[in-house]
């Protein structure tokens, strides 16, 4: 539904003063007109009736963990701060462009915990992958994946740095993965000693720390990708980018396609295919070596397990799926 946003609305101020000046647009009396997208009310689109320009509004203000907690207003202006400035960089670094976008930044509102962007118009990965595993039409899913591949793979390359990849949020991250769980009784006693167990293993390979930092996406789920045409694709929602692994973007990419195959399928192999094709392409990309490519398999591995444990936690799955995910996290966690 379509409504009018008046001008004591906390976006009003950020809207008029910086978004439409940032397109080129001046004008004290706009017309704002906005809308819900994305499902979330905490993200906006809005058309400005005079000029006929859209933007969107995200704001930070609700944003809440898994456990319903809000955040405090210093973490989600952390949060607002590092999308925002993320965007920019990426905009500098080229990704203004098919075929790989984000989109422009055009006001921030700390304050009020207001981002404004601009609006690119497109197709949800998610809601494309859905649609094709439900007709059972999997040809154009290679050309797909091969788009996203090729816009992981471009970032990764476009801010490599020469620093070494530290662990550290990445067993944070795992202790907080096992601590929500154990919280829903996912876990039981064997199934814990299991993922310790594996833990240790991989902390004693050393393997985690391999390769070198770039800018990554941090969250390179199916909803946060819009494909703008066939081959155009923009990367959304960049507040939890940071220079870490590059490994953890492919492996959340291909947690993600082993789910909806798994889910929609009922089998748990049924994207292999798909997740080999997503590693060749990218080694291929990267001009990566043997010992470079099989370096990297092995942390996307981990970071697959890690993120499949991940998708285990929503609760709108039935408890005996979340069961098989936790199962298949921890056959993709063996160190091989």
């Amino acid at each position: 539904m379509t409504i009018m946003l008046l001008s004591d609305h906390r976006a009003f101020p950020a809207l008029r003063d910086q978004a439409l000046p940032s397109l080129g647009i001046f004008t004290l009396h706009p017309t704002f007109n906005v809308e819900p997208i994305m499902n979330t009310p905490s993200v906006q689109r809005v058309h400005e009736a005079h000029s006929g320009v859209h933007v969107v509004i995200k704001s930070f203000e609700h944003k809440t963990g898994l456990d319903g907690r809000r955040f405090l207003p210093a973490y989600s202006r952390a949060l607002l701060s590092r999308e925002a400035t993320t965007l920019a960089q990426l905009h500098a670094l080229g990704f203004a462009q098919a075929p790989y976008l984000v989109p422009r930044p055009l006001a921030t509102d700390p304050e009020r915990l207001l981002l404004i962007t601009e609006w690119l118009p497109g197709q949800s990965w998610g809601s494309i992958l859905e649609t094709t595993l439900q007709t059972r039409n999997l040809g154009p899913l290679m050309a797909y994946v091969d788009t996203i591949t090729g816009w992981l793979a471009t970032l990764h390359r476009r801010t490599a740095t020469t620093d070494s990849i530290d662990s550290t949020n990445a067993w944070e991250y795992w202790e907080k993965l096992l601590r929500q769980l154990r919280g829903q009784g996912l876990l039981n006693h064997a199934a814990l000693a299991n993922l310790r167990m594996l833990q240790a293993h991989w902390a004693n390979s050393g393997e985690l720390e391999q390769g070198l930092r770039s800018m990554i996406h941090g969250d390179a789920t199916p909803a946060n990708m819009l494909f703008t045409a066939p081959a155009e694709l923009a990367l959304i929602d960049w507040e939890r980018s940071r220079h870490d692994d590059p490994a953890i973007d492919i492996g959340c990419m291909v947690a993600e396609l082993k789910h909806a195959f798994f889910n929609m399928l009922g089998d748990a192999t049924a994207a292999e295919w798909l997740i080999r094709r997503v590693y060749d392409r990218y080694g291929l990309l990267n001009d990566f070596d043997q010992a470079e490519f099989a370096s990297f398999t092995q942390r996307g591995q981990f970071y697959m397990g890690c993120y499949l444990l991940r998708i285990a936690r929503n609760e709108w799955f039935s408890w005996d799926y979340r069961q098989r995910l936790v199962a298949e996290a921890q056959a993709c966690l063996v160190v091989r």
